[in-house]
């Protein structure tokens, strides 16, 4: 039996400074080399990357000033992860409700446990992304953008979509604009002129088929992520400006009246909130065992959501990052805009061995309960770092 890959979890900066690194910026050559031991690692089993619902959300604000950078980042996430992902948020939240609750009622506990691990699209909310919602703006973009192109020597679409070489060719030559370029390079990706075909023409599942096959990188979800109405959606509350979080920190930190609200009473009342949005599923699951609820409640309220790792660790990151701001915010760090953001991406760290982050949420990270997950600020640090836990790995 092999042993199992290094987990590692990057920070959307570290992928940004490797996409300036590929486009040549000398001052991000450090990345650059440390990408290169990456994918030497990837290659070798030792190593296995994740993005997750984050990365594309922060992926959004690559605006039209900054698009020259989104293909090289795109880039990066792909070759290092090979579409390997983190599910999307709530999944998570889900399957590790529900393992933790068929293991109050089972002394068996195998399988009993939940997998935050997916694959390109596991990325996004699973009902809505698999429904045809999305399906016919994918055929609607690809048939649009080939029927503005001007026939291939003389011939309609429906006749070159005939032979694989004329229709790669009428897609290569979409236009090379912000958006039409990913459709068109998630489109060459398609393996046979039959699978092409039927994503612009095909049935509804077959389509979605297709759609499973084709669209499971990062660079080839990015597009999309920009029209789907829950990424949209989430994008507006992660980029919320730093003077609004500035004043939810300045809110809490004065809830009560003048008096500042103390870290361990925020702390309580966060799990408070997350067990109280958890109800209606354990109120499902004890109807169904014909047990009493209010046992399990009280065992989720007093261990503060131990086992369920990514709201524990959003309470923990949360509550830590409002004590380091507690101070008056005229003094020290100020609240940036990607905060929300880093309190995202932390909700992934009790699921890999190494997690990439700035050197403020290192600190915050610090203050957190103890796992076994190295934190690392320097991106030149990772590529010893995963040598080193994969001799500790065992098989």
């Amino acid at each position: 039996m092999e042993k199992r890959p290094v987990r590692v979890y990057l920070d959307q900066k570290d992928f940004s400074r490797i996409g300036k690194g590929l486009q040549g910026s000398d001052q991000c050559e450090g990345d650059l080399i440390a990408y290169y031991a990456f994918k030497d690692l990837v290659k070798q089993g030792k190593a296995r990357f994740y993005f997750s619902i984050v990365h594309f959300i922060e992926a959004l604000r690559y605006d039209d000033e900054k698009i020259n950078l989104l293909k090289p980042y795109c880039e990066a996430v792909d070759t290092l992860t090979k579409g390997h992902c983190f599910k999307w948020p709530r999944t998570i939240e889900q399957e590790e409700l529900d393992a933790w609750l068929h293991r109050q009622t089972n002394n068996d506990s195998a399988g009993n446990s939940s997998c935050p691990f997916g694959k390109g699209l596991d990325a996004f909310p699973k009902d809505s992304l698999r429904g045809l919602d999305l399906l016919p703006k994918i055929r609607a973009n690809l048939r649009d953008a080939c029927r503005k192109l001007p026939p291939i020597q003389g011939m309609p679409l429906a006749l070159a979509s005939q032979n694989d070489e004329l229709l790669k060719r009428m897609i290569l030559q979409m236009p090379d604009s912000n958006y039409d370029s990913f459709i068109r390079d998630s489109a060459i990706k398609v393996t046979s002129r039959r699978e092409c075909v039927e994503m612009l023409f095909g049935d509804p599942d077959t389509r979605k088929k297709i759609l499973d096959k084709t669209f499971g990188t990062f660079s080839s979800l990015i597009p999309f992520s920009r029209d789907y109405p829950a990424i949209k959606k989430a994008g507006l509350m992660f980029d919320s400006s730093a003077e609004t979080v500035g004043k939810a920190i300045t809110f809490l930190r004065d809830f009560s009246g003048q008096e500042r609200m103390d870290p361990k009473k925020h702390h309580d009342d966060l799990v408070v909130k997350i067990v109280d949005s958890q109800k209606k599923k354990i109120n499902e699951f004890c109807g169904n065992q014909k047990i009493d609820e209010m046992p399990l409640l009280e065992q989720l309220t007093k261990t503060a959501l131990d086992d369920l790792p990514s709201l524990a660790m959003v309470i923990e990151a949360s509550t830590e990052y409002y004590r380091l701001h507690r101070a008056s915010p005229e003094k020290g760090r100020k609240p940036k805009q990607s905060d929300i953001a880093d309190i995202a991406h932390a909700r992934h760290l009790p699921y890999v061995d190494i997690f990439c982050c700035d050197g403020f949420f290192a600190n915050v990270l610090s203050g957190c309960k103890k796992r076994n997950v190295k934190v690392i600020t320097r991106i030149s640090e990772v590529p010893n770092a995963i040598e080193q836990r994969y001799e500790t790995l065992a098989i």
